[in-house]
């Protein structure tokens, strides 16, 4: 994630009090850990539309998203 990440997420907390999550960037569990640092949640996009593209089951998609999430208990 870019340097400025935890400095921006931190100036939009101040002006909300809704939960942030991010989206640009997160394609590893360890994007989505540091991201979690920062926001409050995230979001995965480009990860799972290039896994689409493979053609891949809607299982396989789930695994996808269970391996990526770092709250998750292995």
């Amino acid at each position: 994630l870019p340097a400025h990440f935890s400095g921006d997420i931190s100036r939009i907390k101040q002006s909300t009090s809704l939960p942030v999550a991010a989206g640009f960037g997160i394609s590893s569990k360890e994007t989505a850990l540091e991201a979690l640092n920062s926001a409050d949640g995230f979001v995965v996009g480009s990860y799972f539309v290039e896994a689409m593209s493979r053609r891949v089951s809607a299982q396989e998609l789930t695994h996808l998203a269970q391996e990526l999430d770092p709250r998750r208990k292995s």
